[in-house]
């Protein structure tokens, strides 16, 4: 009898320690949140800037564009006219840590426009609301990109 009762306690003991244990190494879990969705159409400004923090800093006037992102592309559409356009390239992204842009097409047909300027690559990216921007700065330039949704 006395070895039943203390096999008895000892399981229990275990089984309390075990259940302890799990509640305790559960309470520390992080979830981490998905990044938010780009899918859509919109519209907005892209804003690019020489000489960042000069004195001398100048910033380009903002081209009014159009932007179309679906699962995994992104296609950048001209709003201006023809004599100030900018190229209208597309590609794949990812979104991970920001947003990384791959140019598949550069689509500079037609358009004078240094290809420098063509945003690509790697920028943070900010959701405020139902707006996009994402921001790329590498040494003095900063790009940026600021989009709404289209309203047509």
């Amino acid at each position: 009898m006395n070895r039943t009762l203390a096999t008895s306690i000892l399981c229990g003991f275990i089984t309390l320690i075990i259940v302890i244990s799990i509640s305790i190494g559960c309470s520390d879990d992080v979830i981490v949140e998905p990044p938010a969705s780009l899918i859509g159409d919109y519209e907005g400004k892209y804003i690019y800037t020489l000489d960042l923090g000069a004195t001398t800093e100048r910033t380009l006037d903002p081209w009014s564009i159009r932007w179309r992102f679906s699962n995994s592309q992104y296609w950048l559409y001209d709003e201006n006219d023809e004599n100030y356009c900018i190229c209208q390239p597309s590609g794949d992204y990812t979104l991970a840590d920001g947003v990384e842009l791959i140019m598949k097409e550069d689509g500079c047909a037609g358009c004078v426009f240094d290809s420098l300027k063509i945003p690509q690559g790697a920028f943070s990216l900010r959701q405020p609301g139902d707006s996009i921007i994402m921001t790329q700065i590498i040494g003095d330039v900063q790009k940026e990109i600021i989009l709404w949704p289209a309203t047509e």
